[in-house]
């Protein structure tokens, strides 16, 4: 057992509540004084959340209730009621892609920094006006033991790499292609030609990542792009792999809370931001799901924060999105995913 499990299972013992026995309370039957409604995906996110739902109890008296779904099923219900006077969803939890989107549509509020407790904890580099960043990853390099370590996003495109992509990254797959080959964050073309060609030397797409994982596992694949933190996970499993990080970069993804314009509550809702912002919460978010802290103070060890986490350097040269350009090329990119680059 490593240091990293022990770790996981006292924070998730210490902290996680049944959150997955809360359900989500009709709005007629809110009070006026809540309970809050955060909207967040299932498994892990919601049982390792349960430490948010006793801290905001326990600290300011407050009841948060989950409201789990698909990132879909958030979007879709709180957008339904944004023209009502009061949101059945008071923070939706989402990645920043979404964020952003939900932004342009005047769906959020904007945060106040001075009404969440341990703001200034937050790392400068994930700052916002309309979210807060939870949590973040990047995706990164991940190949067999058996071969020679690719060092860019571009080496995977040489014949010894039979690579595997998750169906779900298409949307940050793409533009890691366009850097990779001429294009940019803001120019997909040379993405797209790109992944025709890698398609057609062999690469294959897999469902979910843990069926990336058993490609790796039975051999069917040698490299891929995926998660620094499933990659770790992988490891410490015992799959003979590693990773490195792209010349290119590495392309993160932020998991963000934000405040529903129409909410009813929204100075309680500054509250809960602000205690997923506690050093215990994300530590037990970063070790039971393999996400790096947002906070300059998690107190994670030195030697698991050099393992699941990123220097400041290496933040530096994230590839950064373009999520005005993603956004507007969206339908696009789902049409050569699933049309030319699947087929």
């Amino acid at each position: 057992m490593t240091d990293i499990s022990r770790a996981t299972r006292r924070d998730i013992l210490k902290l996680a509540g049944a959150a997955g026995a809360v359900s989500l309370m009709p709005e007629a039957a809110r009070a006026a004084t809540g309970p809050i409604v955060l909207g967040t995906w299932g498994g892990d996110t919601s049982r390792l959340l349960g430490g948010l739902v006793k801290q905001v109890k326990d600290r300011n008296d407050l009841d948060v209730v989950l409201d789990i779904g698909t990132p879909s099923t958030r979007k879709t219900k709180l957008l339904s009621q944004i023209n009502r006077p009061r949101n059945s969803m008071d923070i939706p939890y989402l990645v920043d892609a979404d964020m952003f989107l939900l932004t342009q549509m005047n769906a959020l509020r904007t945060l106040d920094a001075t009404q969440i407790p341990g703001y200034d904890t937050l790392l400068e580099d994930f700052r916002n006006p309309t979210s807060l960043p939870t949590m973040y990853s990047a995706l990164v390099l991940v190949y067999s033991n058996s071969v020679q370590a690719p060092k860019s996003i571009a080496d995977l495109w040489r014949k010894e790499y039979k690579v595997g992509i998750a169906d779900l990254s298409y949307d940050k797959v793409i533009p890691m292609a366009a850097v990779a080959h001429g294009g940019s964050v803001s120019n997909f073309g040379p993405g797209y030609d790109a992944l025709v060609a890698l398609r057609q030397q062999g690469a294959r797409v897999y469902a979910s990542n843990e069926a990336v994982g058993n490609a790796f596992q039975s051999g069917e694949i040698n490299a891929a792009i995926m998660w620094k933190g499933r990659a770790l996970q992988w490891m410490d499993a015992g799959l003979p792999i590693a990773y490195s990080l792209p010349a290119e970069g590495a392309y993160p993804v932020s998991f963000d809370m934000a405040i529903t314009r129409n909410s009813a509550f929204a100075k309680e809702a500054h509250l809960v931001l602000g205690a997923v912002l506690l050093p215990e919460l994300q530590r037990a978010m970063a070790l039971g799901i393999g996400q790096v802290p947002s906070i300059k103070n998690s107190g994670l060890a030195p030697e698991v924060e050099a393992k699941i986490g990123f220097t400041p350097q290496e933040r530096a040269r994230f590839i950064k999105p373009d999520h005005a350009y993603a956004a507007s090329k969206s339908s696009e990119m789902i049409d050569f995913w699933n049309q030319k680059f699947k087929g």
